[in-house]
């Protein structure tokens, strides 16, 4: 009876933030669009004049649509801190009767609504437009919306960690210097995973422990195809297992920030 409750609580939450999405769909769509061909140009006519391989293209345009990625998780991450600070809706909706858990769940579903208008659309539209220019193999239409799915969830599990787990001070003095940048500079987005084992082994086997190179390596391997990638299915598999620690995390950071006695 409790986790129906719990489940009628978390509906109600949804329907919410849906209207207020519903609201904002325009806005939102155009957003996408507008960031589709942006991304659709660079990669397919711009890159090329500035000398950059026909083979690096495919995955280049994978590292240009990841930055829409953290552009929009970081906005969350943003909104979330400065809830926190001035005391804002978030803690409104703890006093709801519900785990806290299912209240973190409608921003991670919330945030995945709202990537999937601006995300799918541009990597389908990207595979059919720069189809030759990807010089795509063999795109796996299976793999694709399961590894499309792991990286929003992921994305939308750590962007509201960090926005929850740091103080305001520090996070804007520190989060991109000390954890974002390396993230990214170390998450197979300049370069392909396989590249970097053949010129450092060792190297390339710690930056494993970057969630960042399953989510680029998985989602070229699922749009391009072909063996220059990490197995799509074996990224899948580590972004669950990446994700279900930043839920352990999360967890222990709410506590800590909303309660800290």
């Amino acid at each position: 009876m409790m986790h129906l409750n719990n489940a009628h609580i978390f509906w109600a939450l949804m329907q919410r933030n849906m209207l207020l999405l519903k609201k904002n769909f325009i806005s939102k769509l155009l957003d996408g669009l507008f960031t589709s061909i942006a991304i659709l140009v660079v990669a397919g006519y711009l890159l090329p004049l500035v000398g950059i391989p026909s083979y690096m293209i495919g995955p280049f345009f994978i590292n240009i649509a990841l930055n829409t990625l953290f552009s929009y998780g970081f906005a969350m991450a943003m909104n979330i801190l400065k809830e926190i600070k001035n005391g804002g809706r978030i803690y409104y909706l703890f006093t709801l009767p519900v785990p806290k858990k299912w209240v973190l769940a409608s921003y991670i579903t919330n945030f995945a609504l709202e990537v999937i208008i601006i995300t799918i659309p541009l990597l389908l539209i990207g595979a059919v437009v720069l189809g030759d220019k990807l010089q795509i193999i063999q795109t796996n239409w299976l793999l694709l919306p399961f590894i499309s799915m792991a990286t929003i969830v992921f994305f939308g599990i750590f962007m509201l960690l960090i926005g929850i787990h740091y103080e305001q001070k520090w996070f804007f003095a520190n989060i991109w210097p000390r954890r974002l940048s390396p993230m990214y500079s170390f998450g197979a987005t300049f370069y392909m995973w396989k590249s970097l084992y053949a010129f450092a082994p060792t190297f390339a086997l710690i930056t494993l422990l970057n969630p960042l190179v399953y989510i680029s390596e998985g989602l070229r391997n699922a749009l391009i195809g072909g063996d220059r990638f990490l197995s799509g299915w074996l990224c899948c598999g580590a972004l669950f297992v990446w994700s279900l620690l930043a839920c352990i995390t999360l967890q222990y950071s709410l506590k800590k920030r909303m309660d800290p006695v």
